[in-house]
């Protein structure tokens, strides 16, 4: 399937040079003229790879609910993330490494989840053996 235009992107502030290991998350609306989350990609590094020449469409891969991935052919391994976004991607559709990470999190008291609302904290100590 192909993304044929972004429709939304979000608002972080992003330094430095492309390629952007973390970015504005955005939505694209496919050729099925379905709208869908891109988890594995970040505005910026769409952005850069435009004024490169890339153009539009670009091949997405729908992994379920109206997320999707970037999974074209024309674009280098070092342009796209490695990891879902946390934020836009539904915890089930998450890799598994990253579940388990975020179950880590959870038995250290980093992390806790209620009714949708993540608390992530980042003053404890780490580990004791990290």
């Amino acid at each position: 399937m192909k993304a044929v235009r972004v429709t939304s992107h979000t608002l972080i502030g992003v330094h430095g040079e492309p390629p952007h290991e973390h970015g504005n998350c955005f939505s694209v609306i496919a050729d099925n003229g379905e709208g869908y989350r891109i988890v594995n990609f970040n505005y910026e590094n769409l952005e850069a790879l435009g004024a490169l020449g890339l153009k539009m469409p670009i091949e997405i891969e729908a992994i379920g609910n109206g997320t999707a991935v970037v999974m074209d052919g024309r674009i280098g391994e070092r342009w796209y993330q490695q990891h879902f976004c946390e934020v836009c991607c539904p915890p089930g559709l998450l890799p598994v490494t990253q579940r388990h990470r975020q179950q880590r999190d959870i038995l250290r008291g980093r992390r806790s989840e209620d009714q949708g609302t993540v608390t992530i904290r980042y003053d404890l100590p780490p580990p004791e053996f990290a």
